[in-house]
């Protein structure tokens, strides 16, 4: 398990001893100023790390993989537009990349068996979710401050484990593009707030276990479908 900058530093710049890394774990910290930016290209070889924090730390080079075995990723203010190739890594169950420049995670459907739970919150760049059609374990998606976010691909609604969905200000937002045949049976929180340009709400005949709908702000809504009066479950409405 790595935590010190100077040994991350180390192994991105060796090409022995990486294969002993399970860990990563690196915070921002006012006292590693003084050393260079961190040559992300050497990320790829340490091919057995399955868990990796980094918190708004500076990166040179350019991101071309991440490591095959990586289960869990957090990573505060990712520097890059979009990840590298992820076809290989379907052992990953956390994608957190809050404050991050993506502007595209991957394209087209990408297997992930395993995912549970994306977090791309204050993502300012993100105009458009992904493809999630190959990830049907997913439990929560948040895109809570997503500013630039306009396009909500249809596969979200068809995501029968979900149970968290946020698009909390995210002020582009003008439709919610589920329709009557989204699946969303395990939905209990599905967060709006501050949605300032949605128009209207989704069919909520498909989310028959919501228990938290928080419209509040959206101030251009003119129409609330009538389904949300058969949710039997609903326990808080803003």
């Amino acid at each position: 398990r790595l935590w010190l900058y100077e040994d991350f530093s180390f192994v991105l710049k060796s090409n022995t001893a990486t294969s002993k890394v399970k860990d990563i774990v690196l915070y921002e910290d006012a006292s590693i100023s003084e050393y260079e930016d961190l040559n992300i290209e050497g990320l790829s070889k340490i091919r057995n790390l399955e868990l990796l924090i980094l918190y708004d730390l500076h990166f040179s080079g350019r991101l071309t993989s991440l490591p095959n075995e990586l289960r869990y990723l957090f990573w505060h203010g990712y520097p890059f537009y979009s990840l590298p190739s992820l076809e290989p890594y379907n052992r990953l169950v956390g994608l957190n990349l809050p404050n991050s420049n993506i502007e595209r995670p991957w394209y087209g459907c990408k297997d992930f068996p395993h995912l549970e739970r994306v977090d791309l919150s204050y993502s300012k760049y993100l105009r458009e979710t992904p493809n999630f059609e190959g990830s049907p374990r997913l439990k929560r998606l948040d895109f809570t401050g997503c500013r630039e976010l306009m396009e909500v691909h249809p596969s979200i609604g068809h995501l029968k484990e979900l149970a968290y969905l946020s698009f909390r200000d995210c002020d582009m937002l003008v439709t919610l593009n589920l329709d009557h045949k989204c699946k969303l049976s395990s939905l209990k929180v599905l967060d709006l707030y501050s949605c300032r340009h949605l128009e209207n709400t989704p069919d909520f005949t498909g989310l028959p276990n919501v228990e938290h709908i928080d419209l509040g702000k959206c101030e251009s809504l003119s129409t609330v479908h009538h389904s949300i009066g058969n949710l039997e479950k609903l326990k808080f409405l803003n």
